[in-house]
This record gives C-alpha cells, structure tokens and sequence, in this order.
C-alpha cells in the first residue's frame, strides 16, 4: 500500500474528504520525522515506536575490490512494533 491508496481507504473509513486525510498524513509523517531527529522517540499505544539509534563506527569492504571502507557513526531511524501489532501480523 502506498500513500494514495493509504489516503484513499482512510478517506472511505472515516467520510473525510482525500484532501483533508492527506493533509492530516503529511503533517503526522513530517511531526514524527522531526521529533525522532531531535533524538525523542514517537510512541503510539497498540502501534509502535518510531526513534533512533546511534551507530558506532566500523570498517566494511568494497564488495568490487575488496578494500577496506571506513564507515562513519551515525543515526539510523527504527521502529519497534507493539506486541498488539506483532499479534495481527502473525494471525
């Protein structure tokens, strides 16, 4: 499922017109993204939680050569699901 198909189906759920749950959408996804690269964690009950982790240093290899790459730290985006949302997935 992608965005408009996601907009489409929430729209019919909920009698909003596709503009408004769009908006809502954009809006939700652009609150999570800035409040997760601020370093909180987005927490929704029976969901997820959307944060961030830090990543230490570390060497890799070009797949090509076989040269060692240093790779540098960094932040990598996760999210962990609920115990409710892992329940429907493994029905």
């Amino acid at each position: 499922m992608n965005k408009r198909e996601l907009v489409r189906e929430v729209a019919t759920l909920t009698a909003c017109t596709k503009s408004d749950v769009d908006t809502v959408i954009s809006v939700f996804l652009e609150v999570v993204k800035k409040t997760v690269a601020k370093g909180e964690p987005v927490g929704l009950q029976g969901f997820g939680t959307f944060g961030a982790r830090d990543r230490a240093p570390r060497v890799g290899r070009n797949p090509n050569t076989g040269e060692r790459v240093p790779i540098p730290a960094c932040r990598k985006p996760i999210f962990t699901a609920s115990s409710d949302f892992k329940a429907v997935v493994n029905k």
